[in-house]
């Protein structure tokens, strides 16, 4: 579970270059290629189907819901990328996740410190959230989050 490593599944969306104007161009914050307008399918069904644990995270750029990042951990590491704070609007979906490793991985992604119940480090959790802050999946998750600032 190395920071270093890279997410199964990492692709920008809705991200239109104001010189090109079209989509499919580069995101110039994080080098992906933007491959469709919404997150429809970023979720654990269609990146990752019939693997088991998966998570998976929208991270939405804009008030809109048409730019972001689709980010699902299907097997591999965690790129630690701590720059979203509690009130940040996320999708966020579990299948058979065991809570540590929720944790870890929104750890990875939120300014604040995370605290996973030492008992349910191996406790699997299925979950499904549409835009919600990243306080609010931290909490449904069954996590706790203590803010840095």
């Amino acid at each position: 579970m190395g920071a270093e490593q890279q997410p199964s599944v990492s692709r920008s969306f809705g991200y239109q270059d104001p010189r090109v104007g079209e989509r499919g161009a580069v995101d110039p914050q994080t080098g992906g290629r933007a491959d469709e307008a919404l997150p429809r399918d970023c979720n654990c069904d269609f990146m990752c189907p019939g693997v088991s644990p998966c998570i998976c995270l929208v991270i939405y750029s804009d008030e809109t819901g048409k730019h972001g990042t689709c980010e699902c951990w299907c097997s591999g590491g965690v790129a630690e990328d701590r720059r979203y704070g509690l009130d940040q609007i996320v999708d966020f979906n579990l299948r058979a996740a065991p809570l540590g490793r929720v944790g870890f991985v929104l750890a990875s992604k939120c300014t604040a410190d995370i605290y996973i119940p030492a008992l349910d480090l191996d406790k699997p959790m299925t979950l499904w959230l549409k835009r919600v802050t990243l306080e609010t999946a931290i909490r449904e998750a069954g996590l706790m989050a203590l803010d840095r600032g």
